[in-house]
């Protein structure tokens, strides 16, 4: 998660004029007097924290971003944005364990003063203390990396940025977010409402403990003890989310950290060490890691296109899939010698990805196959199959990528008409008699028919 780090405090004495319905003319206190804004600050007052949405155009925080990978290029020790393997300390300058490039006058390259004066930036900062005098510190740039396998532990550091001794609203902080950050792209972690009670807390805790060393009085870190005094006043930890331009701003008495992203990523396709799990169709519409012993079937009409025959399987634990899909199905047409099979996955109640055969190009050369999962059918002949006969079918299916919780299922619809799509007039009426398909198809599995599927396995999210 590229982002920039951004402060501001006042110079001046604030204007304690009332708030006016055509301009805001009103500095902040953050003491539960303030009036309602309808904006932001609402937000920042109730809970410590507010995202000001847009801050910075979305295109130019993507274009920023790029400047921020450029720049850690730029120092040619090895790393390539395109390579996770390189996110390594060998290959990148000196970055500390929570992300912040600090040294190297980086807080002072073109494009971070470029962001700290964008006018939705600076704007947000006015608004709160109704004025244009303003102070912004050199703080630094932070880098959220993926692949984090070789960098130092990055654990919990709760802290707030203003001595205990000097209470009130005094600071806010900031960051503008350059990329998308969901719950778990990393981020800034804030303690909802901790800035409201942060001078009983100091009150209650002063001279029961020795304080974390720091270089300055303005930075204060919770142990063990505070946070869970926190806990006990019911206090709670979000993680904040962001898209590319919004401006995070918090209350320097809100206790903050940052964690890493657990979210995977990988520039190549399959992604490595993806484990293909074979789920066998079974009875009672169930898919199982074993197959059936004894032969079984069962039967659609393929002139209904809400004739289907489904199986499904339910994820015992979390589980990511990521990649490509096959199924392998035995089937036999009732009185045609060819047909087409429509095979959908299906997630919970999203009709998802698709896979389609034509009985007669069944035909598959390896040699040309991108992948395993990826039969390529030269379509050079047909192979008529005659009514009544069992053929083996491989279809690929479209790549995929869906994390699941526990208890969430996806199945496998195999029928002779699209599934999906019943908005669009071309699959809601008879199928055209190109597609050759009449009457019922069987759908065997078990002993000599393993029909089966095989999904991308890629770990827990």
């Amino acid at each position: 998660m590229p982002a920039v780090m951004v402060g501001i405090k006042k110079t001046t004495e604030p204007n304690e004029s009332l708030l006016d319905e055509d301009k805001c003319v009103y500095s902040l206190k953050v003491d539960g007097t303030d009036p309602k804004f309808g904006d932001f600050r609402d937000d920042l007052v109730r809970d410590g924290y507010a995202v000001v949405k847009g801050a910075v155009p979305r295109e130019r925080a993507l274009q920023y971003a790029d400047k921020m990978y450029s720049l850690l290029e730029s120092f040619k020790l090895g790393y390539d944005r395109n390579d996770p393997s390189t996110v390594h300390p060998d290959k990148l300058p000196v970055i500390n364990e929570k992300g912040m490039l600090l040294p190297y006058g980086a807080c002072h390259e073109d494009f971070v003063w470029a962001i700290r004066s964008e006018p939705g930036v600076v704007g947000a900062f006015e608004k709160v203390y109704d004025t244009e005098d303003l102070i912004v510190p050199f703080d630094t740039i932070s880098y959220g990396f993926a692949n984090r396998t070789n960098l130092p532990a990055n654990n919990p550091w709760p802290h707030q940025d203003q001595d205990p001794d000097t209470p009130g609203f005094r600071y806010l902080q900031g960051l503008v977010n350059l990329l998308p950050n969901g719950p778990n792209d990393g981020g800034l972690i804030v303690c909802r409402g901790g800035h409201a009670l942060s001078e009983e807390f100091h009150n209650d805790m002063r001279g029961k403990e020795e304080r974390i060393p720091a270089w300055t009085k303005e930075w204060y870190g919770y142990t063990d003890k505070g946070t869970q005094w926190l806990r006990d006043h019911n206090l709670e930890w979000i993680k904040v989310e962001a898209d590319p331009g919004d401006l995070i701003l918090w209350d320097s008495r809100t206790p903050h950290y940052n964690v890493p992203t657990t979210t995977s990523f990988s520039t190549t396709f399959p992604v490595p060490n993806t484990k293909y799990l074979e789920f066998f169709l079974s009875s009672q519409g169930k898919l199982s890691d074993k197959a059936p012993a004894s032969v079984e079937s069962l039967t659609y009409n393929t002139e209904d296109r809400n004739d289907r025959v489904e199986f499904t399987h339910t994820f015992a634990e979390p589980s990511r899939l990521i990649g490509i899909p096959k199924t392998t199905l035995y089937v036999s047409a009732e009185s045609r010698d060819d047909f087409v099979i429509f095979d959908q996955h299906s997630v919970n109640t999203w009709a998802g990805q698709m896979g389609i055969l034509r009985a007669s190009h069944r035909e598959i050369d390896p040699s040309k196959s991108l992948h395993p999962n990826i039969p390529f059918h030269p379509h050079e002949r047909q192979q008529k199959v005659p009514p009544g006969t069992v053929v083996k079918l491989e279809i690929g299916i479209w790549a995929l990528g869906v994390d699941y919780d526990a208890g969430e299922s996806i199945s496998i619809r195999i029928g002779g008409q699209n599934h999906s799509a019943a908005e669009f007039t071309a699959w809601s009426v008879p199928r055209p008699e190109h597609e050759l398909n009449k009457g019922k198809h069987t759908v065997y599995f078990g002993g000599e028919y393993p029909s089966s599927l095989v999904l991308p396995d890629v770990g827990k999210p």
